[in-house]
């Protein structure tokens, strides 16, 4: 009778839910319908008035659409009467991570074969001359070698952080859950939380890379085929902590994010001359030699140089960026597909990448 009973507890609440999505949708349909003969009639008046008043209220009406409601006869009044070089909502990061999703379900394109394979990765960063981590070991957990400090353990198969440690000759230190593990025993535990059964997955052990001699900081550099438009830095060691720069290295408010962030930014790699010129040239270098429009590509900040981490061509949270660094990098999406088509029209070679693929340029 109890199973019954919550049955029909979860039938009555779907069927609640049913009858709010179906207002919902009758609202919104009548919204629409009142709003699209607004912006009608305010095109109507902005295109038979010199009152920059006329613009400006048409301009906000047409701002409470989304794309999918724009007309043709916006475009023209906007594009070619008002001759302004803007179409409202065109520019969007999200929408544009959207479509090439979209475009991935369809069939293959050339960011599908990234991001598969962490060695295939590495020997990619390697043929355009970019560093990669020491690897130190692969294989099951229970062979991992125990004596080889400061280094760290991860799978090789994971997300973001877990299953993820640093091993220093005095402790262990969990990077998802940034607090010290007390063993070996204790790390295998987490693991097992983390990652599921530790000897059922494959392990790699790393050198660690160091940064003015503690664990490398993550850079995360949002690129578009050539060019940079956002970079996340990220501290694990001893706390976790977030910090955000535009393509100039301005510091931005770039996401609604619960992420912590730095106390003080002038203790971020970024701002301390951590990240110069010459390791944002490798950056734009690299990601030019893929032929995607937009690819985000992971590093550890060291001393010396960049190491290659990971790639990534849907960074997650990606809708939730603010307004204003939705529209900028939605442009900046843009404009690299127009660069990557003139290339390819000029018969721009892809060498390193179709080596990396194993494919020929007759395929």
């Amino acid at each position: 009778m109890v199973a019954e009973k919550g049955s029909g507890n979860r039938s009555q609440s779907l069927e609640s839910l049913r009858d709010r999505v179906g207002e919902l949708r009758e609202r919104s349909s009548q919204i629409s319908d009142e709003l699209r003969l607004l912006v009608d009639s305010l095109r109507v008046k902005s295109m038979r008035s010199d009152d920059p008043e006329a613009l400006a209220l048409y301009l906000e009406a047409l701002d409470l659409t989304g794309v999918d409601d724009l007309t043709h006869q916006d475009l023209v009044a906007v594009a070619r009467h008002h001759r302004l070089k803007m179409i409202p909502h065109s520019d969007s990061f999200w929408r544009s991570i959207v479509v090439r999703r979209r475009k991935k379900q369809l069939g293959r394109v050339p960011e599908k074969r990234l991001g598969l394979n962490k060695q295939k990765d590495e020997r990619f960063a390697t043929l355009t001359g970019v560093s990669t981590v020491d690897t130190l070991f692969r294989g099951k957990f229970s062979d991992i070698p125990r004596d080889n400090f400061p280094s760290v353990l991860k799978p090789v198969i994971s997300s973001g952080s877990r299953g993820a440690f640093y091993i220093f000759e005095d402790g262990i230190f969990s990077i998802a859950g940034t607090r010290p593990v007390e063993s070996w025993s204790e790390l295998e535990a987490v693991a097992r939380r983390e990652v599921g059964d530790p000897e059922s997955t494959e392990w790699e052990l790393q050198r660690l890379v160091t940064w003015q001699g503690r664990p490398a900081p993550d850079l995360k550099f949002y690129c578009f085929y050539g060019e940079i438009g956002t970079v996340l830095e990220v501290t694990r060691h001893p706390s976790l902590h977030y910090a955000y720069f535009d393509g100039g290295l301005k510091p931005i408010a770039f996401r609604s994010d619960v992420k912590p962030k730095f106390d003080d930014l002038s203790s971020t790699s970024v701002l301390t001359g951590g990240l110069d010129e010459a390791k944002l040239d490798i950056v734009r270098r690299y990601s030019a030699e893929i032929p995607v429009p937009f690819m985000r590509i992971d590093f550890l900040n060291s001393d010396r140089d960049l190491v290659f981490c990971e790639f990534s061509s849907a960074p997650g949270l990606s809708h939730s960026l603010h307004p204003e660094h939705d529209a900028r990098l939605g442009e900046m999406y843009h404009r690299a597909e127009m660069r990557l088509t003139d290339d390819l029209l000029a018969g721009k070679r892809f060498d390193a990448f179709m080596k990396y693929t194993g494919r020929t340029r007759e395929e």
